[in-house]
């Protein structure tokens, strides 16, 4: 963004399961029994906000913003918390009692014609998954969301980032 200035926002998301998306062992942090689930990736924050993801409860602004916090969809909040606003609870994932995850939002069921067909999403705040990955250009691990500006024009960017490969 720095770089390329008719880019307004950008966001990354992993959904490779060599990174630890994909399935889990999930509870609630006040329960003892698990229940696996699939459908989990990691998003940054502005994922959420550029894809104007529909929020029930939390913010979209905000739900991603912190290490360790978790979105999750509506029919998983029903599962795990009936009739409740569950933002600021806390799951359990993998039995990894030492990094809990605090739900920062619950959104709406992604519609099953959509290609994100997610029910977890995890944040990308502060994560790294293995040393320098966060600033090595040759990691290539995320697939990359960009808004642009509403005065850019989307060909002459494109036409730009090909300078990323010499410059970095």
């Amino acid at each position: 963004m720095q770089d390329y200035p008719d880019v307004e926002k950008a966001g990354r998301f992993l959904a490779s399961e060599l990174f630890g998306a994909g399935s889990k062992e999930v509870r609630r942090s006040d329960e003892l029994q698990n229940t696996h689930e699939t459908g989990f990736v990691y998003a940054d924050q502005e994922f959420l906000e550029m894809l104007q993801v529909p929020m029930i409860y939390g913010s979209p602004e905000h739900a991603l913003g912190q290490p360790n916090t978790i979105v999750i969809s509506k029919s998983k909040a029903d599962h795990y918390f009936p009739e409740e606003n569950p933002v600021g609870k806390i799951l359990i994932l993998d039995n990894d009692n030492s990094k809990p995850y605090k739900i920062g939002g619950i959104m709406e069921d992604f519609p099953k014609t959509s290609h994100l067909e997610y029910d977890f999403i995890m944040t990308l705040t502060g994560i790294e998954f293995y040393p320098g990955e966060q600033t090595n250009w040759g990691g290539s691990n995320y697939h990359t969301y960009v808004l642009l500006r509403p005065d850019a024009e989307a060909d002459r960017l494109e036409a730009k980032l090909h300078g990323i490969i010499d410059e970095y």
